[in-house]
């Protein structure tokens, strides 16, 4: 959940007992929303991750002893169920499929210290199961696809869509 990661940020950047002031600066996009209150429609940003659904995916996702079935779970619930929050973690759920098989870097992600336990336990089972990581590359691409070919342009401005659609298209390219 994101308040797991704005605990953990916490915790990393402001210790119990610590009197120390933690800087917005300091603290994921997540965190810093969540403080400043200014999350809309409960996104702050156009990319893969930037919403409530894709943060509470991927953290549920970098936990899992099974990320394979979770993953491939995020892509089943997207397609039966055409609630945006679904389609939300099962974008994020591709993002980290795209970190596992091709190392690609998200800014933020997988890199920061208050994910690297999490990041360590995912390596750890996703190289367990990576025979079934490397199946859903293509669930992965149809999935994805079908959440662009059915985007409406929802956004606050077109702007937004535009560079969301993008991102997603990103990742789909580079599964493919």
């Amino acid at each position: 959940m994101v308040v797991g990661v704005l605990e953990r940020t916490m915790g990393a950047y402001a210790p119990c007992g610590s009197s120390g002031a933690v800087a917005l600066s300091n603290l994921p996009a997540p965190a810093w929303a969540l403080l400043t209150g200014e999350l809309i429609m409960g996104t702050w940003g156009t990319d893969v991750f930037q919403n409530d659904s894709g943060a509470d995916a991927v953290i549920e996702i970098l936990k899992s002893t099974h990320p394979a079935a979770l993953i491939g779970a995020w892509f089943d619930d997207a397609v039966e169920n055409d609630y945006k929050h679904r389609t939300e973690a099962a974008v994020a759920s591709a993002a980290v499929l795209d970190y596992f098989l091709n190392g690609t870097v998200y800014s933020g992600y997988f890199s920061e210290p208050y994910f690297s336990a999490d990041v360590k336990r995912f390596a750890y089972y996703a190289n367990e199961h990576r025979t079934k990581m490397k199946a859903l590359r293509g669930r992965a691409v149809e999935v994805l696809q079908s959440i662009v070919d059915q985007s409406t342009d929802d956004w606050q401005t077109p702007e937004q869509y535009v560079e969301w659609k993008a991102n997603v298209t990103a990742v789909i390219d580079r599964l493919r």
